[in-house]
């Protein structure tokens, strides 16, 4: 009895560990968030893993409590892990060292970046990964020199390195009226997101807000349109029109100013030759702020950075609810109009033509493919078709070949892309693997692997090209030789 409770108790504790890390989403590391991350249990170099062989985790816990052990075991930690070599070790060390970080931000991840940084961080990237390409003694500045070598050889490689962190639960959006008409107003719509912490990295035009439009439906659009439109920066004219829209004194242009000015986004849009952020931030846009929203109670005799600090920081608690939406791409456009067309008739005949042709050489699938893909240029309205060829492919088996297909349907030239497999699952469904086709069953096509796909045949063809280039460069640098 006991040690089927004992199975029970593990199996739970199991599961619920599982649970909690499967919470967890996986992120990049970045010169932005590294110094927000707040427990170095969350970096994936401290990880440790059962599979392999990773000891960085152990000396990492030993170096997050620096006060219980000296200096010299500390130091001989850091140059410990270094030497390990492993993508872990790098990761480590090289982000804790050579990324801005922001010390004032009081948590364990910047205490450990501190730790291994006085204690010979930057000696063993130098050591290990620079071949003492600096003298510790002669040269000045050494960790600076090490901090720009590293990331200007390494910088792509740190790139990959990834930590673990809660995502947050999306709250959702309640369709009031006024939601909808601005909804209604918009097109292409593909996705709705309220702007938060968790979505601002997915705002990158202020044409993205929902109630902005590019054709101007109303004053505030207009307004809009006029600023970021303005031939030159000038700080009177920025000024001018930012004081106009805080003037409609509206949810709306609070939403556009606090979006512009004090939200935590990376806007594309540009002023003449400057950045549309950059400009508002410069010429006016707080005292806008001020002045409508705030009534002055912010003192504008303050300094130019105090006073936009001292608005920003009366506004903090003031967020505004916005939405915004992610269009439609030029591609996703095409494919929902091809898919009000109905195209059974000409899939019925394609998927006839590959298994009529499954057994029709018993040595060759490759000349088996070539004689489908002529009999479905012959059906009438076919315009064009191919094979991605020269596509790589993850596997030999199971095996697939693309076949596009361009035809005329409606007086409306569609595009679409069937699999053909090539390879067919074990009759042992439990070993999980796939065994080539016998000769008597070569290919296989199922109906819901069909697809619309624009473009398809002339990328893979220009695909081939490059290809075909390649190759003839490569033979005339080795007949040079």
């Amino acid at each position: 009895m006991k040690k089927a409770l004992n199975k029970v108790t593990i199996s739970f504790l199991f599961l619920f560990v599982f649970s909690a890390n499967a919470q967890k989403a996986q992120g990049y590391i970045s010169d932005d968030n590294i110094s927000f991350i707040q427990d170095w249990k969350n970096l994936g170099a401290a990880t440790f893993r059962q599979s392999s062989k990773n000891y960085v985790p152990k000396m990492v816990k030993i170096l997050a409590n620096p006060n219980k052990y000296d200096s010299v075991y500390l130091a001989k930690l850091v140059d410990s892990i270094a030497w390990v070599r492993s993508s872990e070790s790098f990761y480590l060390i090289a982000d804790l060292c050579c990324r801005p970080i922001n010390f004032s931000q009081n948590n364990s991840v910047t205490q450990l970046a501190q730790t291994i940084r006085s204690h010979g961080g930057y000696q063993t990237l130098n050591h290990y990964y620079l071949k003492d390409t600096f003298n510790v003694l002669t040269t000045i500045d050494f960790n600076a020199k090490v901090y720009d070598a590293i990331r200007a050889k390494y910088f792509n490689y740190m790139g990959t390195s990834y930590y673990y962190y809660e995502p947050e639960k999306e709250t959702p959006i309640k369709p009031t009226k006024r939601f909808r008409q601005e909804l209604n107003a918009q097109e292409n719509v593909k996705e709705v997101y309220e702007l938060s912490t968790h979505t601002n990295a997915r705002l990158k035009s202020v044409y993205d807000l929902l109630f902005v439009h590019k054709t101007p439906q109303n004053t505030l659009d207009s307004l809009i349109e006029t600023l970021v439109q303005l031939e030159t920066a000038s700080a009177s004219a920025v000024f001018w029109s930012l004081d106009q829209i805080a003037a409609l004194q509206t949810e709306e242009s609070y939403c556009f100013l606090h979006t512009v000015l004090i939200a935590n986004v990376a806007l594309t849009d540009k002023i003449a030759q400057m950045n549309l952020q950059e400009a508002c931030r410069n010429f006016g846009g707080f005292n806008a702020l001020n002045t409508h929203f705030l009534t002055n109670k912010v003192a504008e005799n303050l300094p130019f950075l105090a006073f936009n600090q001292a608005v920003a920081n009366v506004l903090k608690d003031r967020k505004a609810t916005c939405y915004f939406y992610q269009a439609f791409s030029e591609e996703e456009q095409k494919i929902n109009s091809f898919k009000q067309y109905n195209t059974k008739k000409i899939d019925r005949k394609i998927s006839h033509i590959i298994q009529k042709n499954k057994t029709f050489n018993q040595l060759n699938n490759t000349q088996s493919l070539e004689i489908v893909l002529q009999e479905v240029v012959a059906i009438p309205g076919v315009l064009d078709a191919d094979y991605d060829y020269c596509q790589e492919k993850i596997s030999l088996f199971p095996g697939w070949m693309t076949l596009g297909v361009r035809f005329q349907q409606d007086s409306v030239e569609l595009e679409k892309c069937y699999s053909i497999r090539l390879a067919k699952p074990s009759q042992y469904w439990r070993r999980l693997i796939f065994r080539p086709l016998t000769n008597k069953e070569q290919l296989y096509h199922i109906d819901k692997w069909s697809y619309f796909q624009p473009g398809f045949i002339e990328f893979q063809r220009q695909k081939c090209e490059d290809q075909q280039k390649r190759r003839e460069e490569f033979q005339k640098t080795y007949q040079n030789l």
